[in-house]
């Protein structure tokens, strides 16, 4: 049944509308009012992460018949992360938000602390920035045989920070 996750979310829908319902008629704190929002949260949140893996799923099928496979098939599971990635940290900044925190200040705080792990972390953002002109410049994909100085061998694997090689 393809649409099997698609009739959850509808059921979740009318669960969190019939909660809100009531809780707004006969409900004697805020606690139920917040409950419900975290709920509409978690389920729009977990739509729009089946939705990516269901667009990008596509996307690549259709890029991968289109023109071979090399570039995609190391870009589509990093891509795939960082907008679900991006997804839940906005999802949890709204349920913040609506459980009433200040997520001003929350944001202020990572932003410096960001700061700091970024002046601790420089080798691995240059590892970030050598992969990307790895994905961009295209030196050798998965399965080519590279030699370099101290290792020879099979591409297997190529991430964000490292490139596995199998002697």
């Amino acid at each position: 049944m393809p649409y099997r996750h698609a009739y959850y979310f509808v059921g979740f829908v009318l669960l969190t509308v019939l909660v809100g319902f009531w809780a707004s008629y006969w409900a004697p704190s805020g606690a139920i009012p917040v409950a419900f929002h975290v709920h509409a949260i978690t389920s729009i949140t977990w739509l729009l992460l089946r939705l990516t893996e269901v667009y990008i799923g596509q996307w690549k099928a259709k890029a991968a018949a289109d023109n071979g496979t090399s570039l995609n098939e190391q870009l589509f599971p990093v891509l795939r992360r960082s907008v679900q990635f991006f997804i839940i940290v906005v999802s949890v900044l709204v349920t913040a938000d609506n459980i009433g925190l200040n997520v001003t200040s929350l944001i202020a705080s990572l932003s410096i602390g960001g700061l700091a792990l970024g002046l601790a972390a420089q080798d691995t953002v240059a590892n970030l920035f050598g992969a990307v002109m790895v994905f961009l410049d295209k030196p050798f994909k998965v399965g080519d045989r590279i030699q370099l100085d101290t290792i020879d061998g099979m591409v297997e694997t190529i991430g964000l920070r490292s490139t596995r090689v199998r002697n």
